[in-house]
């Protein structure tokens, strides 16, 4: 892990915990994008049933 030395708040412009919560927040957010990626692909490659 990076250890930031002085002040974080001067460092990046905002308070460590909304820094955090920003990042690890994007996480979720990836996954389910991942995800109903995933979910839409599979459907659009599954067969078509066959009428007669």
């Amino acid at each position: 892990m990076i250890a930031v030395h002085g002040d974080f708040h001067q460092v990046w412009g905002v308070p460590r915990l909304s820094f955090e919560v920003f990042t690890l927040g994007t996480v979720p957010a990836l996954l389910l994008i991942g995800a109903v990626g995933h979910a839409v692909a599979r459907i659009r490659r599954a067969p078509e049933p066959v009428t007669a």
